[in-house]
């Protein structure tokens, strides 16, 4: 399968937001590698949740396109992410307040 991206913005082992989060999964995450430089299609699982019932509307929208970089109104932390956040805004992903929508 072709990558789907090859700008190889990553500076880091520790993945942040700053980093192309493709490119560092290709580099450090065995199983996109083998995805994609050449070892063949294999199933893999990435951890993700449905929707939580406090998941209010967008307030603010990240510079690309990706809706787990958002960050949406919370009806107990007042915000968070649907995806990771190294930011200090709550996330959906290891949030034990989470209930499915």
């Amino acid at each position: 399968m072709k990558r789907p991206c090859t700008c190889n913005r990553v500076t880091s082992s520790v993945w942040d937001s700053s980093q192309c989060r493709l490119c560092w999964l290709v580099q450090f995450d065995q199983r996109y590698a083998d995805l994609f430089m050449g070892g063949g299609i294999k199933t893999i699982k990435i951890n993700r949740r449905d929707n939580c019932e406090n998941l209010g509307k967008v307030l603010e929208r990240a510079a690309c396109n990706c809706p787990g970089k958002w960050v949406h109104a919370c009806a107990l932390h007042e915000r968070c992410r649907t995806g990771t956040s190294n930011d200090g805004v709550r996330s959906c992903l290891s949030c034990s307040d989470y209930q499915k929508d």
